[in-house]
């Protein structure tokens, strides 16, 4: 098989504003984003974050993968990023109530998250590539 993993974005911006111009206007759809997985994998895990830096659970992948992330709360932000030294380096913040956020990540990543405050659930989404 291939193309088993699909992926569509669009956005949509309309700022209506005071000037002149009309506001702040664009729209982007990326169209339909294919990605064929060498490997048949796939990992997801929802885990409660908190005030304190923790590791992503293992997923237990062996191959490259596509990670989606969303914060599943509605009022607290939850920071992640790649571990180095055990310790996190923010690469992203997911808001609340945000979109989720997607990468390709190599499968000898460790990445580590952290709430700005509360206990936000984080889910986590890899699919082997």
């Amino acid at each position: 098989m291939a193309n088993e993993i699909t992926v569509n974005l669009t956005t949509t911006l309309q700022n209506p504003s005071t000037s002149t111009t009309g506001g702040l206007r664009d729209t982007f759809a990326s169209g339909a984003m294919r990605q064929s997985q060498s490997t048949a994998g796939c990992f997801t895990a929802t885990v409660a974050t908190s005030t304190s830096e923790a590791a992503f659970p293992s997923s237990g992948l062996g191959t490259n993968g596509l990670m989606v992330l969303q914060n599943l709360d509605s009022t607290n932000d939850i920071d992640w990023g790649p571990s180095s030294g055990g310790t996190m380096i923010t690469a992203g913040t997911l808001k609340a109530g945000g979109p989720p956020q997607m990468i390709y990540c190599k499968s000898t990543a460790t990445f580590r998250h952290k709430a700005a405050a509360g206990t936000p659930k984080l889910l986590i989404r890899i699919y082997e590539v």
